[in-house]
């Protein structure tokens, strides 16, 4: 059977990607006819490839003859280091810009015609998905319906203070209206008083009743390097995805944080920076320094930015 003519989301593949900063073990990838992103390490073929359904078991080796010389991968989710394959060297100009941005409408006067724009973008510019209220999910998923965006929403955001209850409702409701990204805000107040039973037990419960993709929001701007660590470990333990450095209300992503989470992951989970992306090369240090996707509205804007970058080093 060729793959080609196979439907399917996810798979979990095996391998090194050249745009992506850190070892990729076990990842969470998607794959499509889209545009080249990413080349399989030389010894692919000893690593296999499992499709979701886990009818199909490929090599890589076989996926790349089926796919042609350059197999089509889109941005890794890392979810377990593996210290067998060494660390490769990765540039600004391998690194595929769209294919790692969430295009954010968190903008609390966002109208059905700002979501139409939104998913239009993230179709045209290749983005990994869209990000919106839960009160537009439904409309973003019924617009980007079999298309190459994921549905992200948000909840309890953004100060994480609802309790857990209706965040797990949110959650659930989220989930029936076609999301398939979960940004969940932590409870800060219960981090900084050492109640981290039940952060664990909140976020767990989000994890396993959805069994959706679900990033931790951190907002590390309000944390010590101490707390940065216990919500870390505890959202990983808890059954995470991602952790996500921000909400962009309260400060965003810096380079600096973004590499203290590489430390503390240690690959096994996607790193999401979020909050004050403003220009391309400010996007670039962010996954240099780690991160496997970026929280910004200011997509199309970075996608021409490095456009006019890349015209004019090939230019000189």
């Amino acid at each position: 059977m060729s793959i080609k003519n196979i439907e399917f989301d996810y798979c979990l593949v095996s391998m090194s990607c050249v745009y992506s900063p850190v070892s990729i073990g076990l990842c969470l990838c998607r794959v499509s006819s889209g545009r080249y992103l990413g080349e399989f390490c030389p010894a692919a073929d000893q690593h296999p490839i499992l499709l979701n359904n886990g009818d199909i078991v490929l090599s890589g080796l076989d996926l790349a003859a089926s796919l042609g010389d350059r197999p089509r991968i889109t941005i890794p989710t890392p979810l377990h280091r593996n210290d067998n394959f060494p660390m490769r060297s990765i540039r600004p100009d391998d690194i595929e810009l769209a294919a790692f941005i969430d295009h954010s409408l968190l903008n609390p006067t966002a109208t059905e015609e700002h979501v139409s724009r939104w998913c239009d973008e993230a179709e045209r510019f290749g983005f990994a998905s869209v990000c919106v209220f839960p009160v537009h999910v439904r409309q973003a998923a019924e617009l980007l319906h079999n298309k190459r965006p994921a549905i992200g929403t948000v909840i309890g955001f953004p100060t994480g203070a609802t309790t857990s209850a209706v965040k797990l409702f949110e959650a659930r409701e989220a989930t029936e209206n076609g999301a398939t990204e979960l940004d969940v805000m932590l409870n800060l107040g219960w981090l900084k008083t050492g109640r981290t039973e039940e952060l664990h037990r909140e976020i767990a419960q989000i994890c396993e009743e959805t069994g959706l993709l679900v990033k931790a929001i951190l907002e590390t701007a309000l944390l010590t390097p101490e707390e940065k660590r216990i919500a870390a470990d505890v959202c990983m333990d808890a059954g995470v995805t991602f952790l996500k450095t921000s909400t962009g209300w309260y400060g965003g992503a810096t380079v600096e944080d973004v590499r203290m989470l590489k430390e503390i992951t240690h690959d096994r989970v996607g790193i999401k920076a979020s909050g004050g992306i403003r220009t391309a090369e400010q996007a670039l240090d962010l996954i240099m320094a780690g991160a496997t996707r970026l929280g910004t509205s200011r997509g199309p804007d970075l996608v021409r930015q490095r456009d006019t970058i890349s015209s004019s080093g090939t230019d000189n």
